[in-house]
């Protein structure tokens, strides 16, 4: 029996590769199923190429190789699978078969071992362990959904899915060269990049961005979602914001703008930003704005507070630290503005889905202010997702 791997349906963007990821992935599975191993190798070495962190492909490369009785080049795929996700039963499970069929007794039986461990009802392993100990020969491998005549061993098993890959921007512009010094938002990007981290997120650190430096991370964060259809995307700011004509703006902290058509070349756009993320076509984008405050310019028009309520794309949550027009706090003398204070508190409890991480920052924001700070959400995600581990 051999375990195989299945990863999420739907195509994976490769950036500027011309091809998709998932197009190479879903012609190795097909090669796979159809025994030709030479062009499912040559498929999933296109992912790899791509996406050098794809444990999928490593995976499955691995069982090409192992059905081509190339044991050694299967086991340094499993490696890498077991790098990138290294509590994986059914990698070391197909590992031992290989190391089995190298007459490596001790080592596939660590491996079956390890499996159980990760998986104590991994029934594959277990039925390897009970032949090893009755000194039966190795079952062929077969090909997923194929049984053999006289098969005693349970059916194969399809590996569970992966964890959704997780890519944050943090920025806190708090030291504004030529319009008023805000006191928390780099407090807030420090702590809320640990608390991302701790989440499992790789996070990118933007404190104190000039316009470059946020565009810049803003097109990376972008690039690192578009190569998995799974991925979650958290963009995180804490600064100066403006809107205009309903359009609103992040101020880098070398803001100088003269006039209000000045916002366009000389700010970031929140909707822009939002396209960005939506060309990217992952699984779920987060945008967390703490930027509601007045607007510092001498040409700011009157009634023109905060930020103006945009809709979330599909797939994106969007959430604003207040209601459109009004101003958030800025914590006063705390470590952190009041709104992301209560945000880090409820990304540390353990077992929340992300809309019930937000409900409970928004009531608990409700009444640490007494009401007169009511957050926004626009949320056009209906699935249920979980930034930190599952319950």
């Amino acid at each position: 029996m051999f375990v195989y791997f299945a990863l999420a349906s739907g195509l994976l963007l490769a950036g500027c590769a011309g091809f998709s990821i998932g197009w190479y992935f879903q012609g190795g599975v097909i090669a796979l199923d159809n025994s030709e191993y030479d062009k499912a190798i040559a498929e999933f070495s296109r992912v790899i190429q791509l996406d050098p962190n794809n444990a999928d492909a490593y995976f499955n490369r691995g069982r090409a190789y192992y059905y081509k009785n190339d044991f050694d080049r299967a086991i340094a795929d499993y490696d890498q699978s077991l790098r990138i996700i290294p509590d994986h039963a059914a990698t070391y499970y197909n590992r031992g078969l290989a190391y089995f069929n190298k007459d490596d007794f001790d080592q596939a039986i660590a491996d079956y071992e390890t499996a159980l461990r990760i998986d104590p009802n991994f029934a594959p392993a277990i039925a390897a362990l009970a032949r090893q100990q009755q000194d039966e020969p190795s079952q062929i491998p077969v090909a997923p959904g194929q049984v053999q005549a006289q098969q005693t061993t349970p059916a194969p098993v399809q590996a569970r899915q992966p964890e959704p890959a997780k890519y944050a921007l943090v920025i806190g512009n708090a030291n504004y060269t030529s319009i008023t010094r805000l006191r928390n938002p780099v407090n807030d990007a420090n702590d809320m990049a640990d608390v991302l981290q701790s989440l499992g997120f790789t996070v990118d650190k933007v404190l104190d961005g000039d316009l470059n430096q946020m565009e810049s991370a803003i097109i990376r964060l972008r690039n690192r979602l578009s190569v998995s259809n799974n991925a979650y995307g958290f963009f995180f700011y804490a600064g100066h914001g403006v809107q205009s004509n309903g359009v609103n703006y992040l101020l880098p902290v070398n803001a100088n703008i003269p006039s209000e058509t000045s916002l366009r070349e000389r700010a970031v756009s929140v909707q822009t930003l939002m396209a960005e993320l939506n060309e990217a076509r992952n699984e779920l984008n987060i945008v967390v704005l703490d930027a509601c405050r007045d607007n510092p310019f001498g040409w700011a028009r009157s009634g023109n507070r905060g930020l103006a309520l945009v809709s979330a794309p599909a797939g994106s949550i969007v959430v604003y630290a207040t209601s459109a027009n009004e101003t958030a706090s800025d914590g006063g003398t705390d470590r952190n503005g009041l709104f992301t204070g209560q945000l880090l508190r409820n990304l540390r409890t353990p077992g929340l889905n992300v809309q019930e991480v937000f409900r409970r920052t928004g009531q608990d924001v409700l009444e640490a202010s007494g009401g007169m700070q009511h957050p926004e959400i626009s949320l056009r995600f209906f699935e249920t997702a979980y930034l930190g581990a599952r319950p």
